[in-house]
């Protein structure tokens, strides 16, 4: 039997035909990972495969059954790509592997964690056709122990066959009350011998521990509500494997490597067929080929994403009374796109529209009775149907949406008179709802099945793991502030599986919103190519360098969780990259000789032309062109002693490696300053070499600055990388010589093409070109 068959049949799949080298146990597929991928994904056998292998590997790389260990792992998905399907696959693999206990922490706010018990109970057909393999608690209670102590018994009680063993499911909001409950009810269960499965989705939310900076100021231990109930709940669990689920691990990945929210391995979720993601929006990453112009989204995407005009978002210098005009095109086109469903008889399903104006509650009621207005007074128009010259008129003001969805939905775009008949039912099949975190009183939910068609107004509670069921048309006049790359990605709802009908899809976004997306795209696909390479390489997680591309507008997440900061470096090209700090290193700096010299031995070198009347100390030898890739091997096995650089020179690796993903053709060139002559420079007392670089020639007159030679900084080549090699005689303040012939680089990107970073060093982890200091 093929893996396939076993999946789409309720047999248990062969470990052995699905096994991953780096997994530390081999799970068994079982019936109720093969029920639940024939009731999520029937008829799709690849894709029932590629759920399957991906489940078995991230529970594989935990802590096997029986075990007494904890583990953390963390799971990546994109935005709105499945990552609840995974988890609800990997909750049954381990219940097909006699896992007793199940915790999933799901959403810090009543929606979101109502949304998850609700799927958590679908996929895992719980309580239908009289199964009871599941036992789902919602935020259970210490007096729900009594009853799970039963459960978990019937796991210890050899009479009770496995089919009639119920696996406890504890769906937990992300709230400190709920876990304080949580820890409370553990305490009164024996846990000897339970397996347990810990799944945190959104785990970059609330999870992590807010007081870290605070306590390193203040030198003192200090642990936020949440992050400490949770701490208490896995210490009460002898056996577990703790599962971290989100889209945006930035902070994950930088918290420290110490802290037991740390994950040890990594698995990045591959979205399916039909996803649209930020590629998809917001255009591949930049191209950043030799002498090549960037090029940012092809033509396609700005059919889809449009810039909201300024007059148009409400401000203190902007007071808007009605609905601004670039929100009436999108209720336009969400309408046209509602009407053109049921022209086609296929109204199947749910659309959505939804509007997240800001943070702010006032704003949102704001919106809602502009939408609620200007909504209501078509309905009425379109009621008094279409042979009624208000409605036709009415009709005609929606045929630039009709001609912008036909665009580029194409042929299967009904006519526009077909679409126009059936503006009436659009509207009376459409509800409006504003939804937002209440304090007080039951959350909004929403019932999606009770209708077609919804228009959905709100903000924070729709920014984070939310779904908007058939999202067509997004309209966001909100900008960066304060430019957090996770939260801002977390508000891509209109990401998801829309290739089925993508063509009817709009996003309205301010313009500095829509420019931090499009850079989001390159710093997301660069973070996830890295993460692909540790799980591959079989890497941990902790000894990864913490390396990003982000540009300079965004941030990579809030800084209240993080023990140790970043670093950036700029893309400007204008800067070389200077170690200029002699420590006084024990060998003299004969390992950096050593490497220098053997490294130049396998160079070819011309003299640099210039004009002639510079002097010898200004005339250079240059290479031919290297490879990139040969190139950085030296540069990272360069050492160096000083602290205070070690960081930045771990940055331009981590820009150097990027360029090579990008290009692995790239090239480089290598200068030998003065021809290797040696030149004498002067030492701080910090050790710091005082003056690197040589100026210009001649200095005087002003009006021949340069004219001789340009100047050290002067020297490279456009289109590649140059290293500088200057082989310098160090002295003193008293001019004595303190070491002779050392080695020192200077190394400059190439425009266009280096890309801004964010690096963190923590300690214990290990750095590209730190000398040990014994």
């Amino acid at each position: 039997m093929t893996p396939e068959q076993s999946i789409t049949s309720v047999t248990p799949i062969a470990s052995t035909e699905l096994a991953f080298e780096d997994m530390r146990w081999a799970p068994q597929p079982g019936p109720e990972l093969a029920a639940l991928l024939a009731h999520k994904l029937d008829g799709k056998p690849d894709a029932q495969l590629h759920v399957a292998t991906s489940s078995l590997a991230i529970l594989g790389r935990g802590v096997p059954p029986g075990v007494n260990e904890a583990d953390t792992g963390l799971v990546i998905g994109y935005v709105q790509s499945g990552k609840t399907l995974s988890f609800t696959a990997v909750m049954a693999l381990a219940r097909d592997n006699g896992f007793q206990l199940i915790i999933v922490i799901a959403g810090s706010s009543a929606q979101l964690s109502d949304q998850s018990h609700k799927r958590i109970r679908d996929d895992l057909r719980a309580h239908t056709d009289g199964r009871r393999v599941w036992a789902i608690y919602p935020n259970p209670k210490p007096t729900d122990a009594a009853g799970i102590e039963g459960l978990l018994d019937q796991w210890r009680d050899p009479h009770v066959p496995l089919e009639q063993r119920q696996t406890v499911v504890a769906t937990v909001m992300k709230q400190h009350t709920h876990l304080r409950n949580l820890a409370k009810m553990l305490k009164a269960l024996d846990l000897s011998g339970i397996s347990a499965l810990i799944i945190d989705d959104e785990a970059d939310q609330a999870s992590l521990n807010t007081q870290v900076q605070q306590a390193v100021q203040l030198r003192q231990v200090r642990e936020s509500t949440t992050y400490r109930r949770l701490m208490e709940m896995r210490r009460l669990l002898p056996s577990h494997t703790y599962l971290q689920y989100t889209a945006t691990p930035q902070a994950p990945l930088l918290i420290s490597i110490i802290d037991s929210l740390s994950a040890r391995w990594v698995e990045v979720l591959q979205p399916g067929d039909g996803y649209t993601g930020g590629v998809t929006f917001f255009g591949p990453p930049r191209d950043r080929r030799p002498n090549q112009p960037p090029v940012m989204r092809p033509d396609q995407h700005t059919r889809i994403v449009r810039i909201i005009p300024n007059a148009d978002i409400p401000s203190v210098n902007n007071q808007l009374i009605a609905a601004p005009d670039s929100l009436q095109s999108a209720l336009r086109l969400f309408m046209v796109g509602v009407a053109a469903a049921f022209a086609k008889n296929e109204a199947i399903g749910n659309r959505s529209m939804l509007v997240h104006p800001s943070v702010r509650t006032a704003d949102h009621y704001t919106y809602f009775n502009w939408i609620n207005d200007l909504f209501h007074s078509w309905q009425a128009a379109f009621r008094r149907g279409m042979d009624d010259p208000a409605a036709q008129a009415l009709a005609a003001t929606f045929r630039p949406a009709y001609d912008d969805l036909a665009a580029s939905v194409g042929p299967a775009m009904p006519s526009f008179e077909d679409m126009a008949s059936r503006l009436r039912t659009a509207f009376n099949s459409t509800e409006l709802k504003e939804v937002n975190r209440r304090q007080n009183g039951p959350p909004v939910i929403i019932e999606w099945r009770q209708r077609y068609a919804w228009i959905v107004v709100g903000g924070q509670a729709m920014d984070r793991g939310f779904t908007v069921e058939g999202l067509t048309i997004t309209y966001m006049p909100r900008g960066l502030g304060g430019g957090q790359a996770d939260t801002m990605q977390q508000r891509a709802r209109f990401f998801g599986y829309k290739a089925g009908y993508l063509g009817y899809c709009r996003v309205f976004l301010e313009r500095d919103a829509r420019q931090g997306f499009e850079d989001y795209v390159e710093h997301e696909e660069f973070m996830r190519r890295d993460m692909i390479a540790v799980r591959d390489n079989r890497q941990p997680l902790q000894t990864w360098p913490r390396r990003f591309v982000l540009d300079p507008a965004l941030r990579l997440c809030r800084d209240n969780v993080l023990r140790d900061g970043y670093s950036r470096a700029a893309a400007s090209t204008d800067d070389w990259f200077t170690p200029q700090a002699f420590m006084g290193a024990p060998d003299g700096g004969q390992m950096n000789q050593g490497l220098i010299g053997t490294f130049l031995a396998t160079c070819s070198f011309n003299p640099d032309i210039g004009n002639t009347a510079r002097t010898d100390t200004q005339k250079h030898l240059v290479s031919d062109p290297l490879p990139l890739r040969e190139v950085a091997k030296m540069l990272a096995d360069y050492r160096i002693r000083d602290p205070n650089e070690v960081e930045k020179w771990t940055t331009l690796l981590a820009i150097l490696g990027n360029l090579l993903d990008e290009d692995d053709a790239m090239q480089a060139v290598v200068y030998q300053m003065s021809s290797g002559r040696v030149r004498r420079r002067a030492l701080y007392s910090t050790g710091r070499v005082k003056q690197l670089f040589m100026g210009e020639a001649p200095v005087e007159p002003v009006a021949l600055r340069g004219s001789v030679y340009p100047g050290d900084r002067a020297i490279f080549q456009e289109g590649m990388v140059t290293i500088q090699i200057h082989t310098l005689d160090l002295t003193n303040d008293a001019s004595n010589t303190v070491a002779s012939g050392i080695p020192f680089l200077a190394v400059r990107l190439p425009a266009d093409q280096a890309r801004p970073m964010a690096i963190q060093v923590q300690p214990g982890q290990p750095t590209f070109g730190a000398e040990d200091p014994d």
